[in-house]
């Protein structure tokens, strides 16, 4: 297949042999590189946005609560590279190359691809942060030196360090009176600290890999032989991407991390490289001394710092800006449409607020979703009967876009109350979208009176309150015969 991305030289070509192994032809070095990002969003879209998400320290949003921890600790040391500017690098023009091909496949989606549609995301453009934070996201499952500096600190505090100081490439003198002086806190230590860094991982486990050379003196060919072993598991897809990069002076085959324009593994016709898991001495790992708000540091006592940070929940992060997007674009093409003149307030952190836009001056939320149940929107009942009550809107309208079932409504919901969960409590309610879905006809005229309205608003608070009140009951049952039981 013939492609023109629009920063390229010239048109390149990419063909996929027998084996499903990608071949870039192309005219300069990194028109080769825009047909890699070309060729590894066809291949592995999903697999390079889930990468970036955990990179980002955004894997939460994607695959739920369970990588929270994961995140936070990416977000802690800067993994995102958010806490620092991106240096310039003479591997720039490569790096731009390879994500204008990534980024012109992904603007020539026509439609989501399942994955997403799966997990409820959306594709997205990839940037020089991202190329950056993969780099650093790398260096903590590759390089773990600094865990093992964790856990052999401790077994040397503990049983002595003769026992283990073989076991260390170039351990010193001067590593052993450290291991000395940081004798009580190192026996403290809880290797399960790794888990913060790796959450799936048993506590303490190591892996390693190998990798050799063999001159060209030892070889049957005359050739030397470079043989690397990284000890990556089989998954679908697999850990490494390989394609063949070809233009009129240059050839490179081998294996890259989908999402990152260099090869891990490969070779030239001119030379050959190979990386494997070494536990190089590559981090240090400093034990701190906390006295009240400060810590201990070489020069002496320094305040601790602290920043906030927002790990956004499963199914929030992508429908929040498609629904930004879709008000934004609504007001830009409608002067009827517009933004609300007064902002809800709400204490609770990722609550939105209960309007999105106004259509001439009733209230509109817009919501997108992919196989939800619920309206997170509308859990405002309180506001609803007040502002309803004091003849402030007569209207609420919700703007409805449902992409599994390809769906569009746009309904008052002061007309579908009695679609609404009534066991969420006195002042909150959600839609009971599915069954709303099943009956809802967008071209009947659903007009009630205002007492149909204010009636069926009490009865939903009466049964919401006769549940809350039955739950409560029955909590407070539980927790006593917890407690007889306990006696």
């Amino acid at each position: 297949m013939k492609f023109k991305v629009a920063e390229a030289d010239s048109p390149f070509e990419i063909v996929w042999d027998k084996i499903g192994i990608p071949h870039v032809y192309a005219q300069t070095i990194e028109d080769a590189y825009r047909g890699m990002g070309y060729a590894a969003g066809y291949e592995r879209l999903w697999q390079i946005h889930l990468s970036c998400a955990y990179a980002n320290g955004e894997a939460s949003a994607l695959l739920g609560e369970r990588f929270l921890a994961q995140d936070a600790f990416q977000k802690a040391f800067n993994v995102d590279g958010k806490q620092s500017e991106l240096p310039a690098s003479d591997g720039d023009s490569i790096a731009e190359a390879y994500l204008q091909g990534l980024n012109a496949y992904v603007r020539a989606l026509e439609e989501v691809p399942l994955e997403f549609k799966h997990a409820g995301a959306l594709p997205r453009e990839f940037t020089m942060r991202d190329i950056a934070a993969r780099y650093r996201f790398t260096s903590w499952f590759q390089h773990k030196s600094w865990t093992e500096k964790l856990v052999l600190g401790r077994l040397m505090a503990t049983h002595g360090v003769d026992k283990f100081s073989n076991y260390v490439l170039h351990f010193s003198d001067e590593d052993r009176s450290l291991v000395e002086e940081l004798k009580e806190p190192l026996q403290q230590i809880d290797p399960k600290i790794i888990e913060l860094a790796y959450p799936h991982v048993k506590v303490p486990s190591f892996s390693g890999s190998n990798n050799w050379a063999v001159t060209g003196e030892l070889s049957v060919s005359g050739k030397p032989i470079l043989a690397t072993d990284p000890h990556q598991p089989f998954t679908i897809p697999s850990t490494f991407f390989y394609i063949h990069l070809h233009t009129t002076s240059w050839d490179a085959f081998g294996a890259a991390f989908p999402g990152v324009p260099y090869f891990m593994m490969g070779y030239t016709k001119d030379v050959a490289w190979g990386l494997t898991t070494g536990f190089i001495d590559c981090y240090d790992l400093f034990i701190e001394k906390i006295e009240g708000s400060e810590y201990q540091t070489q020069s002496g006592l320094k305040q601790v710092s602290s920043r906030k940070e927002i790990i956004e929940e499963i199914g929030h992060r992508f429908y929040n800006k498609f629904e930004v997007a879709l008000s934004k674009r609504l007001i830009e093409r409608d002067s009827r449409f517009s933004m609300p003149i007064k902002k809800a307030k709400s204490k609770s952190k990722g609550t939105r607020k209960m309007q999105d836009i106004l259509f001439i001056s009733d209230y509109v939320n817009i919501k997108f979703g992919y196989d939800k149940n619920g309206q997170p929107n509308m859990c405002a009942f309180n506001k609803l009967i007040k502002k309803f009550s004091s003849n402030e809107i007569d209207s609420y309208w919700i703007l409805s876009v449902d992409a599994k079932y390809n769906k569009v409504s746009f309904f008052n919901l002061y007309e579908h109350l009695n679609y609404t969960h009534t066991d969420l409590g006195p002042g909150q309610t959600m839609l009971q979208e599915r069954r709303f879905f099943n009956y809802f006809d967008q071209d009947k005229d659903y007009a009630i009176s205002r007492n149909d309205v204010i009636l069926q608003m009490k009865e939903i608070n009466r049964i919401a309150t006769k549940s809350l009140v039955e739950r409560r009951e029955r909590q407070g049952t539980e927790r006593e015969d917890i407690l007889n039981a306990a006696l």
